[in-house]
């Protein structure tokens, strides 16, 4: 169960907070998710709250579609003889699946940790609420929250080093004085884990205001500097003109922006931008910078070719080349062709440098072409 270490912090969300605004549309959710995914969180979310989760949102959608086959039914009595007015049919399954995808708050795939079930054996856990004690309430029921505590116990002896952030409203079980309760503090401390390694908090809003809101607020600074030309440090057409023909040909882009298969392309010169867009500023671990950045520009694409290429693809051959007059020998040429690309580049935290640069997606001839998901804010 060991996770990513390349993050900011982990943080874990409990069930409770997910169902208290389960399509993610509140505010501080929405704080929340672009916190963990421009700051570079991992969100860890134990099997057992995803369950809960899926479940209680089954729930939700089951009794909406009954109430509104309800109104449906009770407006076709009303209407008596008029014409049968006809209502939608509601895909329930194809909605959970959609829910199921996206969950959790269509946060970006790698910066979330599934964690499986525990592996704690049921006379453990018997004992436990047996004896009352924390989660277990005086009751003796907590079985969920129970594999809650023994996942976060699971994580934190899989991973030596790391701390957590839980974030819970259920403070009757959980928490003692916004603290984690003591019984379950001593049952971490009985396999040597140091209570320091966790942290709670008893709303998103007050994890979002220690550690997000401040540091977007920065980002969100940056961002603007860049977009206004404020920021100097970095100069985007110097980079372009001097190091992104590098870029395309060592990760062999000239193809894709020619548009034809097996064409002997080499990006040549790159012309200053034609338009540029800064579309996102995060923070990496090592916090250094990560910038994305949309440019439209010229490249100067170095084509050789023969009569075969023709052969293989005559109409593109023609619309990037031109018609071939007579025998056609091998043949060089230099073609300019407007392209946009998107980027994501790491700027050095003191110099704004480009310590190193990918390509996320580009536009060719026949479309654009998507390496990986190009942050936008």
């Amino acid at each position: 169960m060991t996770t990513k270490t390349d993050t900011n912090g982990y943080v874990l969300i409990d069930s409770c907070i997910y169902c208290a605004d389960i399509h993610g549309s509140g505010a501080s959710t929405t704080i929340f998710t672009e916190g963990v995914e421009r700051l570079n969180f991992t969100l860890l979310v134990p099997e057992i709250i995803r369950d809960e989760v899926l479940n209680k949102y089954h729930q939700l959608l089951s009794s909406c579609i009954t109430k509104y086959q309800n109104s449906t039914h009770n407006i076709q009595m009303f209407t008596g003889h008029w014409p049968k007015l006809d209502f939608p049919e509601i895909n329930d399954q194809s909605i959970e699946e959609r829910f199921t995808k996206s969950f959790p708050y269509s946060i970006e795939k790698s910066q979330v940790s599934l964690l499986p079930y525990p592996q704690t054996n049921h006379q453990t856990l018997a004992i436990r609420a047996i004896s009352k004690k924390k989660p277990f309430n005086e009751k003796g029921t907590g079985y969920r929250d129970c594999l809650i505590c023994e996942t976060i116990k699971e994580f934190f002896i899989s991973n030596e080093d790391a701390k957590l952030t839980f974030v819970t409203m259920n403070h009757r079980d959980f928490l003692d004085n916004g603290k984690l309760h003591p019984e379950i503090l001593e049952d971490f401390q009985s396999c040597g884990i140091d209570p320091s390694r966790i942290e709670t908090f008893q709303n998103i809003g007050e994890f979002n205001k220690k550690y997000f809101l401040p540091r977007l607020t920065e980002l969100d600074s940056l961002l603007e500097d860049f977009r206004t030309g404020k920021e100097t440090r970095f100069n985007v057409n110097n980079w372009v003109q001097n190091d992104l023909s590098t870029l395309l040909n060592d990760d062999e882009w000239a193809e894709v922006i020619a548009g034809i298969p097996h064409l002997s392309s080499y990006v040549s010169k790159c012309e200053p931008s034609l338009k540029v867009s800064y579309d996102d500023v995060r923070q990496l671990p090592s916090e250094d910078v990560l910038l994305s950045l949309s440019i439209t520009l010229h490249v100067e694409l170095q084509i050789s070719f023969d009569g075969q290429d023709y052969d293989r693809d005559y109409e593109g051959m023609c619309e990037l080349v031109g018609e071939p007059e007579g025998y056609l020998g091998y043949c060089t040429t230099w073609i300019p062709v407007e392209t946009t690309i998107a980027l994501s580049l790491v700027l050095d935290k003191d110099t704004f440098t480009v310590k190193s640069a990918q390509v996320d997606e580009l536009e060719s001839r026949d479309g654009y072409c998507e390496a990986q998901p190009h942050p936008v804010k």
